[in-house]
């Protein structure tokens, strides 16, 4: 999944909500989130928010990539992972190929430049 432009807590917190629905969800596959395009409107207190939501749907139990390119991306995306880390494993990376390394997976069907 690819994420660009303004990132606000609504629009998590509608992912969240509305991800289930589709046919190809499944809370044991593994994902992966390219933030790179992202413009993080976020405060730590929202994506800790984000997180216990996350966690308390049982969002998903397997391991998830998180790829970020800024620092805001990666001290937000360092913080979730602490918070899920309960629930389920998570990293933050800065390409795709550190992303597909933690996922032992080939992104490019994902992730097409």
């Amino acid at each position: 999944m690819k994420v660009e432009g303004e990132l606000r807590y609504r629009a998590l917190e509608h992912f969240l909500r509305h991800i289930r629905a589709r046919p190809e969800y499944r809370p044991d596959m593994n994902g992966v989130v390219d933030m790179r395009n992202a413009f993080f409107l976020l405060s730590p207190e929202e994506v800790e928010q984000f997180a216990d939501l996350s966690a308390a749907i049982g969002f998903t139990s397997e391991r998830w990539a998180y790829i970020s390119d800024s620092p805001m991306g990666t001290a937000l995306g360092m913080l979730y992972r602490e918070r899920i880390a309960d629930t389920h494993e998570g990293e933050v990376f800065s390409t795709p190929l550190g992303a597909a390394e933690y996922l032992c997976m080939d992104l490019h069907e994902y992730l097409p430049e």
